[in-house]
C-alpha cells in the first residue's frame, strides 16, 4: 500500500507540474503583451496630452495678445493724435503716472536708434532713470515694420521694473520705417495664468522668444535672461516651427519628451515637456501592477492545477489498481466497477477526433498535391514550346514570394497575407501560358518581329487569361487560379500606362501582375538570349530597374526590390540554368 500511495503521489506531481507549465507559458506571454500594450498606450497618452497642452496654451496666448494688440494700437492712435514729436506726450496721457485702461507696466517712446525719448511707468511716478536708459537691446529693435504692424521684442532685463520683461513695439504713425517707436513693456509673469495643464498628466510648459531665451521656463519666470543651452533643440525649433522633440528612452520605453508649437503673432514658441521622473514612475508602476497581477493569477492557477491534477490522477491511479487486480486474475464485480467510465468515453472521443484530424490532413495533402500537379502540367506544356525556359519559372516564383514578404514587412500593401504569398508562388509560373497558342513562325522566329507579328505575340496575355479563367470555372476552390489569370493578362502593363494589352496604369494593374512584371524583367536580362549572347550583370539590371521606377514599374515595388536585391541575386545563382537548358537548344527562341 505504501508503494501504491507513493506512485499516486508521483502521478499527482507529474500532472501538477505539467499543468502548471502549460498554463504559465500563455499567462506570462499575456502579461508581457499586456505590459507592451500599456507602454504603447502610455506613449500615445504622452503625445496626446503634450499636443493638448501646447494647442490650448498657444490658443490662450494668441487670444490674449490679440486683445493686448488692440490696446496697443489704441494707445498709438492717441499718441499720434497728440503728436509724437511733442515733448512730454506721455506725461499728458499719464498725468502723475495714472495707469488708465492700459495693461502695460511701462510705456516708452524710442527713437530710430532705440534710445528712450520719454518713458513712464503707469500707476507710479515718472521714472527718470528710463529717460537715460541706454541698455535697450538695439539689435532687437526692428529696422522696419512691414504693413505698419506691431512686433514683439525678445526678453531682456528691465532695470526700472527690476525684472525681465518684453516689449510690444508699435511704429508711431503705423509707418513701415518710422522715426519713433512706441515700446509697451510687459512682464512674463503676466502670462503664467494662460498656460494650461492636462487633467490626465502633469507637464512642464515653457515659453521661448525668437532669440532662444526663456520668458517662462517650466512654469517659472527666470530672474534674469536665461538662454537655451540645448543648441540641438533650438535648431530643431528654427527649422520646423511645430513638432515633437526627438525620442529618448527611459528604461524600456521610447517616447518623445516634448511638443513645441509656434505662437502667433509673437513668433515665440510654446514648449511642453513631460518630466522624465513621471515617465519612469509610470513605467515602473505599470510593470509592478502587471507582475503583481501575474503573481496573483499564478497562485490561482497553481491551486486550480493542484485540484485538476488530483481530479485526473485519482481515476488513473484507480485504473492502474484495477489493471493490477485483473493481471492477478481478480475479476470481482466490485473491482470492475471501479473502472472510470467517464474517462473511457473521453478517450473514445479523443481517439475519434484524432482519426478525424488524420483524415482531414490526408485529404488536404491530396488537394495540395493535385494543385501542384496541375501547375506542373500547365508549366510543362509551356516548356514543350519554350526551350529557353530552364529554371525561369522557378526563379520567378521565388522572386515574387521574396518581394511579397518584403512588401508585407514594410506595410506598403495591406492585402499581402499568407494566402496571397501561397497563391503568387503557384500562380507566377503560369504567366506565359498563353504562348502555347502563338504560331511557331512567330514564337520561334530568331529575328525581329514585324508590327503584325508583334500584335499577334501580344495576344498571349489575353489568350492565357482566357484559358486560366476557363480552368478556374471548373475548379472554383483553387484560389491561385484567379491570381494566375490577373498575372497572365496584365504582366506586360506599365505603371505609366504604356504597356499592353489594355494600357492600364498605376493601381489599376493587379498587384501580383506588377510584382511579376519586375521579376520577369530582372530574369529576362539576367540570362542570355539568341539576340543577346551576353547576360547583363546583377548591378546593370538593378540600374535599369531603378531607372524605370514610376514609368514601367510600381515605385513601391522598385523600392522593395532595392532593399532585397541580394536575395534576387542569390535566387539567380541558386536556380541558374544548367547547360542542357541553354537557349541555344534546337536553335529556338521564346519572346519575353
Amino acid at each position: 500500500m505504501a508503494l501504491i500511495k507513493l506512485g499516486n503521489a508521483k502521478l499527482f506531481y507529474v500532472f501538477f507540474i505539467v499543468l502548471l507549465i502549460v498554463s504559465s507559458g500563455p499567462l506570462l506571454a499575456f502579461t508581457l503583451n499586456n505590459i507592451r500594450n500599456e507602454k504603447h498606450g502610455f506613449i500615445d497618452l504622452i503625445g496626446e496630452t503634450q499636443s493638448e497642452v501646447a494647442v490650448a496654451s498657444s490658443r490662450n496666448l494668441r487670444l490674449f495678445f490679440d486683445s493686448v494688440l488692440k490696446d496697443a494700437y489704441a494707445l498709438e492712435e492717441r499718441i499720434s493724435s497728440l503728436g509724437a514729436d511733442t515733448s512730454n506726450v506721455l506725461r499728458t496721457l499719464f498725468p502723475e503716472g495714472e495707469a488708465g485702461d492700459f495693461p502695460f507696466r511701462a510705456v516708452s517712446i524710442l527713437d530710430s536708434d532705440g534710445r528712450v525719448v520719454e518713458s513712464v511707468i503707469p500707476g507710479a511716478e515718472l521714472a527718470p532713470e528710463l529717460d537715460s536708459n541706454s541698455n535697450y537691446a538695439l539689435e532687437s529693435l526692428p529696422r522696419s515694420f512691414p504693413g505698419g504692424k506691431a512686433q514683439f521684442s525678445g526678453v531682456y532685463e528691465n532695470r526700472a521694473l527690476r525684472s525681465i520683461a518684453f516689449d510690444i513695439l508699435v511704429p508711431l504713425g503705423r509707418l513701415e520705417a518710422p522715426s519713433k517707436v512706441l515700446a509697451l513693456t510687459m512682464k512674463p509673469n503676466e502670462l503664467l495664468w494662460l498656460l494650461t495643464q492636462s487633467p490626465r498628466m502633469d507637464h512642464n510648459v515653457s515659453v521661448i522668444d525668437t532669440r532662444g531665451n526663456y520668458l517662462i521656463k517650466e512654469m517659472n519666470v527666470p530672474r534674469a535672461v536665461l538662454p537655451i543651452n540645448d543648441y540641438e533643440l533650438m535648431n530643431q525649433i528654427r527649422s520646423q516651427p511645430d513638432g515633437h522633440l526627438r525620442s529618448r528612452s527611459v528604461g524600456t520605453i521610447l517616447y518623445s519628451p516634448g511638443k513645441y508649437q509656434s505662437v502667433s503673432p509673437t513668433g515665440w514658441t510654446i514648449l511642453v515637456t513631460t518630466p522624465e521622473e513621471i515617465v519612469a514612475e509610470r513605467v515602473e508602476s505599470l510593470i509592478r501592477a502587471n507582475f503583481s497581477l501575474l503573481l496573483l493569477t499564478f497562485l490561482v492557477v497553481a491551486v486550480v492545477s493542484a485540484f485538476l491534477s488530483r481530479f485526473v490522477a485519482l481515476p488513473i491511479s484507480r485504473l492502474v489498481d484495477v489493471a493490477k487486480e485483473v493481471s492477478m486474475r481478480n475479476y470481482a464485480p466490485a473491482i470492475v466497477k471501479t473502472v472510470p467510465r467517464v474517462y473511457e468515453e473521453v478517450g473514445k472521443i479523443a481517439g475519434a477526433f484524432g482519426h478525424m484530424i488524420e483524415s482531414v490532413q490526408s485529404h488536404h495533402d491530396e488537394v495540395v498535391k493535385t494543385q501542384d500537379a496541375l501547375t506542373f502540367g500547365l508549366v510543362t506544356i509551356v516548356e514543350f514550346r519554350d526551350p529557353e525556359t530552364g529554371f525561369h519559372v522557378d526563379r520567378l516564383a521565388h522572386y515574387c514570394k521574396t518581394l511579397a514578404l518584403e512588401l508585407r514587412k514594410n506595410g506598403n500593401y495591406q492585402a499581402i497575407s499568407d494566402e496571397f504569398i501561397y497563391d503568387i508562388f503557384r500562380a507566377a509560373p503560369l504567366h506565359d501560358i498563353g504562348k502555347v497558342a502563338i504560331p511557331d513562325s512567330i514564337l520561334l522566329k530568331p529575328g525581329p518581329l514585324t508590327k503584325n507579328e508583334f500584335d499577334v505575340m501580344k495576344t498571349h496575355t489575353t489568350l492565357g487569361a482566357q484559358a486560366i479563367e476557363a480552368l478556374a470555372r471548373k475548379l472554383p476552390n483553387v484560389t491561385f487560379l484567379k491570381m494566375a489569370k490577373d498575372i497572365a493578362l496584365s504582366h506586360h502593363e506599365w505603371w505609366n500606362g504604356g504597356g499592353y494589352p489594355l494600357g492600364l496604369r498605376g493601381d489599376d494593374i493587379a498587384l501580383p501582375a506588377r510584382m511579376l512584371a519586375l521579376s520577369d524583367f530582372y530574369d529576362a536580362l539576367s540570362f542570355p538570349r539568341v539576340y543577346r549572347t551576353e547576360a547583363l550583370t546583377h548591378d546593370e539590371v538593378m540600374k535599369l530597374i531603378e531607372g524605370r521606377r514610376a514609368t514601367q514599374f510600381d515605385p513601391l515595388i522598385v523600392e522593395a526590390f532595392l532593399l532585397i536585391h541580394e536575395d534576387f541575386q542569390r535566387i539567380r545563382r541558386e536556380f541558374a540554368d544548367a547547360p542542357s537548358n541553354s537557349l541555344a537548344r534546337e536553335g529556338r527562341v521564346i519572346r519575353l
